[in-house]
């Protein structure tokens, strides 16, 4: 899945999901430069898989940067589509703040299941997980590794 940047607030996936029947997984390009995923990922129980970006700074003696939430159908790659208003957004990640990010923990809440990330600024984020309705993931564990 390659994301397709739009506003520097989100980013766009495909709802193109790769056929795991006849290719044996998916990658994601992100399109945000000097970008890290180096906290640990987490999969809902309807098949999201929630995970934070971050981009250190390059100042010297500078421990911050900025981060992002992203949330995708673990299965495909693709976009949670989300309907709202009546449209539907292919949202795949969010900005979260001008600090980095910890790994997600996801929360089940009134308004639907939220990740709760710790931030290097000492404040806390909470995104809205996307979730695809009537979904339950079809495996028990994931594995990524860094491509470099």
């Amino acid at each position: 899945t390659t994301l397709v940047s739009g506003p520097p607030i989100s980013y766009r996936a495909s709802t193109n999901g790769v056929d795991v029947a006849t290719k044996r997984g998916w990658y994601l390009d992100l399109a945000i430069t000097n970008a890290t995923i180096n906290t640990n990922s987490a999969l809902t129980t309807t098949g999201t898989l929630a995970f934070s970006v971050n981009v250190p700074t390059n100042a010297i003696c500078d421990p911050g940067g900025s981060s992002y939430f992203f949330g995708l159908n673990a299965s495909t790659g693709g976009a949670v589509p989300k309907v709202a208003g009546g449209n539907t957004y292919h949202d795949a990640g969010v900005f979260l703040a001008y600090a980095l990010a910890s790994r997600p923990v996801i929360v089940q809440t009134a308004e639907g299941k939220r990740a709760l990330i710790r931030l290097s600024d000492k404040s806390i984020g909470n995104p809205l997980v996307p979730e695809s309705v009537g979904m339950t993931a079809p495996w028990k564990r994931i594995y990524w590794r860094s491509l470099k």
